[in-house]
């Protein structure tokens, strides 16, 4: 064999095991909606109960659609975030790296 072939064949292997990384990486990263709505069904909480919990608490307006909404653009913010936890009794430790 050549070494342009056998160079080709080693690009070819070095792009196929990069687009398996990246899709490895992706698959095991849990989205903030997937954290928080795995964290509702241990509590048997709904969605729509979070969002009126969290109305209540933060003193804003959070309906079912917006609620879900946020989740699903994932831009909600660490106050709302440390709120939810809050109120699904879990709380936000930070913790320095060593």
């Amino acid at each position: 064999m050549s070494i342009i072939i056998l160079y080709r064949l080693y690009l070819t292997i070095i792009v196929i095991y990069f687009h398996l990384f990246v899709k490895f990486c992706k698959m095991t990263v849990m989205e903030n909606r997937d954290y928080i709505k795995s964290l509702i069904a241990t509590k048997r909480m709904t969605l729509k109960t979070l969002a009126v919990k969290l109305s209540e608490e933060m003193g804003k307006k959070y309906s079912y659609d917006s609620f879900r909404g946020k989740l699903a653009r994932d831009t909600i913010t660490y106050t709302e975030m440390k709120k939810i936890l809050e109120i699904l009794g879990y709380k936000i430790k930070i913790v320095r790296e060593d």
